[in-house]
């Protein structure tokens, strides 16, 4: 009887700490069975998980809409009249000669004259001072509509052109040369002191601007004059 009883209290105690075991557990753990697959951490040996490439992103290139609103340049008048002064009555393929031309010379009541160093070139000025009222202020005339003609400019090309200017005696060997005449550009002209008398010299300045030059049959020739200046030019006295 005894022996009874002790097996029925062994019995609930085991019954009583079953239960208490299983109200302290947590009830969200899961309890991991013999038969579920236990991770294993990723060794050298494992093999890596596959990442899948990444497309590179097309460059984006701006483009102006047809529509779209420009920003304006704006040009002063000063500047816009640099730009004219610039390219006016001279074609592309015009040979400035303005720089070729450096020897300095003048003679007679007005005229002035410029040569290469190897006389190859010249120009010369002549201005028609019966018209000009024996004025000194400074005039700009310019060639393709002064009438009557008040200053003339003359292309020469040859050699040993010095020879040619403010010049009276002709010399027997002096060789051929081609000659054209401004008939595009201005000239201007002052006269820096006045003219005593009529047999006295006295001093001139002279400049060219975009003189263009032609042949007797009309065509243009290559050689033209951008900026071209005469300064302090003795004349009033006659060659010969």
């Amino acid at each position: 009887m005894k022996k009874n009883i002790a097996l029925v209290v062994l019995i609930l105690i085991f019954i009583t700490v079953a239960i208490i075991v299983s109200l302290t557990q947590e009830p969200n753990s899961p309890i991991q069975s013999n038969n579920d697959p236990i991770d294993e951490p990723m060794t050298a040996t494992s093999t890596p998980l596959a990442i899948a490439p990444t497309e590179p992103k097309p460059t984006e290139i701006p483009v102006t809409k047809p529509n779209q609103a420009q920003i304006p340049i704006v040009v002063t008048k000063d500047e816009k009249e640099k730009i004219i002064s610039k390219t006016e009555n001279v074609p592309m393929d015009k040979v400035d000669i303005s720089t070729q031309l450096v020897n300095t010379g003048g003679c007679s009541n007005f005229t002035v004259y410029k040569t290469s160093l190897d006389n190859s070139l010249g120009v010369e000025v002549i201005v028609n001072t019966k018209l000009l009222g024996g004025s000194t202020r400074e005039m700009t005339f310019s060639l393709d509509t002064t009438d009557p003609v008040v200053v003339s400019v003359v292309l020469k090309k040859g050699v040993n052109l010095s020879q040619l200017y403010c010049n009276d005696v002709e010399e027997p060997e002096q060789s051929p040369h081609e000659q054209y005449q401004g008939r595009v550009g201005k000239v201007t002209i002052d006269s820096i002191e006045e003219q005593a008398s009529q047999d006295s010299t006295y001093l001139v300045n002279v400049t060219l601007h975009d003189i263009n030059f032609f042949a007797e049959d009309g065509s243009e020739v290559l050689e033209y004059i951008r900026e071209l200046s005469f300064n302090n030019v003795k004349v009033g006295w006659l060659p010969g």
